[in-house]
Order: structure tokens, then sequence, then C-alpha cells
């Protein structure tokens, strides 16, 4: 799962490349903290190192069950990041339509309207049988993707506006 992810994203980022834009760049580690993600989501995950630029930031709990990341791309314009949520939810829903998995393991999706345009959540299960979710959504020229597993599936959606609403905020500061 996560080779298919890393594929993914990397060819996104290669071929998008001259659409990123990082002159405000964000630390991903502080979009979300590690003391925010605990509060809101009930587990104890342990501080992560922001990678790529800043722009992905890992966590783990101590044994290893429970990792959530976050993650962010900086686009030129609004129009480009409402233009790569449109694909994704677009292709993501077309895939769970057709009976295949989004991105190789999520097998539901709904769109999350309170996040704007296009934003979405995503659940499936890993292949220890983890419950995964992933929330994707836009703000300003920013795609933002937060992934979590190991955590029950019912919890983070139930959260997803809180999270969404501490990004947002952590975003602006």
């Amino acid at each position: 799962m996560r080779k298919v992810l890393c594929t993914f994203l990397l060819i996104i980022s290669i071929v998008s490349s001259p659409l990123i834009y990082a002159q405000d760049k964000k630390d991903a580690c502080e979009l979300i903290t590690t003391s925010q993600i605990n509060r809101i989501i009930g587990c104890k995950v342990k501080e992560g190192k922001a990678v790529m630029n800043g722009q992905h930031c890992g966590r783990r709990s101590a044994d290893d069950k429970v990792s959530v990341s976050m993650e962010y791309y900086d686009w030129k314009t609004p129009g480009t990041a409402l233009y790569i949520m449109k694909t994704i939810y677009d292709e993501d829903s077309k895939n769970i339509a057709q009976g295949k998995k989004a991105v190789g393991v999520y097998s539901t999706i709904e769109l999350f309207s309170v996040a704007g345009d296009h934003a979405l959540i995503m659940t499936g299960k890993a292949d220890a049988n983890d419950d995964l979710v992933r929330i994707q959504f836009v703000i300003g020229r920013c795609n933002f993707t937060f992934d979590t597993q190991g955590i029950e599936k019912g919890l983070v959606v139930s959260k997803a506006e809180e999270i969404f609403d501490t990004i947002r905020t952590n975003y602006k500061k």
C-alpha cells in the first residue's frame, strides 16, 4: 500500500513540479501538531519530522500499530489546487463505483462538503486489516491529505470537521 501511494505521489510531484509553488512554505508537522492529533483522535502518536521540503509529516505510535500522516502540495493558483482535487475525486469515485479500490486500498468515498468543493473522505482496510481513513481538501492554493491507519474509522470520520478546522486554523497562522 505505501509503495503504491509513494509511487503515485512521486509521479504527481514529477509531472506537476512546474505547477508547484512553494513561496509560503509551511511545515506539515505544524499544520496539525502531535498534541492536537492525540487530543482530537484520542491516540498516542510520537512526534514526527517533516520531509519532502516540509510537505509531509508522518507520526507513529510507540507500538507501531497506529500511524497518522499530514501532507500538502502548494500550487501556483487556487484553481490548480481545485482542479487537482476534482481530478482525484473523479478518478477515485470511478474506481470505487467499478468495484475497484482507490489508491489500491480505499473502498468507500464520500464528499466532505464542510471542507469545500471536491473535498472527500475515503475509508478502507490495510493488509493487516487495520482501518484506513483519508481526508482530502483544498485551502487556498494547497491540496491537503490527512491519513490514518489503525484508528477506528468511525472515530476518525466523526472528527473530520475538527481535523479540517484545526489544519485550516494552523495553516492561516
